[in-house]
């Protein structure tokens, strides 16, 4: 549970950003002798309370009890439900009287995953700017002093593995593809892995100059990846603006992926 020193829109936001499932629990109604205020809210992910109070004890754990139920139904559509309950009879409370609880649920109907292999510096720079963004962003390095200079965001996974590929275990075809790793080696490896895994994915793109764009498509003609996939690699990646600068690159780079994911969007 977090502090509740965070204020409501704070917190709802911080869940919001996870991309997960919350529920929003407001008390609309209140008659009798309800211990509870019109108006208290509690913010409840699928691990339980995250925020708020609408006043402890069996109300909430019943409250509790019918969000447990609601997660179980998703990702089903799930419009705001009302509860009223009987103090006495449904909670089994010494007071009498009714409470109205409103429960809104709310969920993403289609995230933005977007997987960056290498944390390096323009990987560093993308991260933070992807992070400005409506969607989740997992950064894979094999370098631990790297990862650990990734910032700290509820959208940001930071995974430090030996073998890079092995993430890809984690993910799947509607995730958007970066990679800017170290070196050559290590973009082919993962290149390869990739297209083998998910020839269909939504965007795969790598990090390099013209020269390293005709080099990588020629290794990766080699290794057996067809001429049809190739023509899916974005690289040199990024749209043709701003210099050679790990910030201004990181802006290009988020701009395509923009213009991808827009793209897309209009063909479904």
């Amino acid at each position: 549970m977090k502090s509740s020193e965070k204020s409501f829109w704070e917190a709802s936001l911080e869940l919001h950003q996870t991309g997960k499932p919350f529920i929003v629990v407001t008390i609309v109604g209140i008659r009798g002798h309800a211990s509870q205020e019109m108006g208290c809210k509690m913010l409840i992910n699928e691990e339980g309370t995250y925020w708020g109070t609408i006043g402890g004890g069996k109300i909430e754990a019943k409250t509790l009890e019918q969000a447990a139920t609601i997660f179980k139904k998703l990702p089903e559509l799930t419009p705001p439900a009302l509860f009223t309950w009987d103090l006495q009879r449904d909670l089994g409370m010494t007071c009498g009287g009714e409470a109205s609880l409103l429960f809104e649920t709310h969920q993403r109907a289609d995230g933005w995953n977007i997987v960056v292999f290498g944390a390096g510096h323009v990987g560093q720079a993308l991260v933070r700017v992807l992070n400005t963004l409506d969607c989740n962003i997992a950064c894979v390095d094999f370098r631990q002093e790297w990862v650990d200079k990734l910032p700290n965001s509820p959208k940001i996974k930071k995974v430090c593995i030996p073998d890079m590929k092995a993430y890809l275990d984690e993910v799947d075809e509607n995730s958007y593809f970066v990679t800017m790793t170290r070196g050559h080696v290590t973009d082919l490896e993962m290149l390869e892995a990739i297209f083998r895994k998910f020839p269909n994915a939504r965007y795969i793109g790598s990090l390099g100059s013209d020269v390293k764009a005709i080099k990588l498509r020629s290794d990766l003609k080699e290794k057996g990846i067809s001429p049809a996939l190739l023509e899916k690699l974005h690289c040199p990646i990024g749209l043709e603006i701003g210099k050679n600068d790990p910030a201004e690159i990181a802006i290009s780079v988020s701009a395509e992926l923009l213009q991808e994911r827009d793209r897309k969007s209009d063909q479904i």
